[in-house]
């Protein structure tokens, strides 16, 4: 689902871009309106956990919705050592960027980040401002994806 709601943001956004024609190529590899995103589960967890912990500290609401996530994604195996594994992890937007290949994955990772956090602290905002920088993420999109955020 969340692929879905990604794709529909982008979709969206390119279609009302100005720069359509720079992204027509992005747009050829899904070009279905049913298209589902394939990222990484793994780089989807460790997104959440990193936006988890962009304010100082990971609370148990937080790390419960990232344990839910991580069970209906049917990752059941040691859930408990992966997110310790990323909350010991330095915190770089960097570090999810390099991961991510095209516009459309780099949404998806914008949207799970944005779903996995409430953004209720100026360090939360500016690490999902660094990570949109990171994704190389237009303006637009990232309006796009925050907003179809906020409607699930």
């Amino acid at each position: 689902m969340i692929g879905t709601v990604a794709y529909q943001a982008y979709k969206k956004w390119s279609q009302e871009s100005s720069h359509a024609s720079n992204t027509a190529m992005d747009l050829q590899s899904a070009t279905s309106p049913n298209t589902q995103l394939r990222t990484n589960q793994d780089l989807l967890v460790q997104a959440m956990i990193f936006a988890a912990k962009a304010d100082g500290h990971v609370d148990e609401q937080e790390k419960t919705a990232i344990a839910q996530w991580m069970i209906e994604n049917g990752i059941t195996h040691d859930i408990e050592t992966v997110i310790v594994r990323w909350l010991n992890a330095p915190l770089d937007p960097q570090v999810i960027a390099a991961q991510v290949s095209g516009l459309e994955q780099a949404s998806e990772v914008y949207l799970v980040t944005l779903l996995a956090i409430d953004v209720d602290h100026f360090l939360e905002r500016a690490y999902l401002d660094a990570l949109a920088n990171a994704l190389k993420l237009p303006e637009g999109l990232v309006q796009r994806i925050e907003e179809q955020a906020n409607v699930m």
